[in-house]
């Protein structure tokens, strides 16, 4: 039981990350879009 919480808790943190880096990605896509087309924003 404790073993399976563990392994849902590491597993829970990997997608944590995944999902920031997923985030910091977006982020930086939202900013080039910026950068090359000024005008729409």
């Amino acid at each position: 039981m404790s073993t399976l919480f563990l392994l849902t808790m590491a597993q829970i943190k990997q997608i944590q990350r995944v999902i920031s880096k997923a985030l910091t990605f977006l982020d930086y896509v939202k900013l080039r879009m910026a950068l090359l087309y000024p005008m729409e924003n």
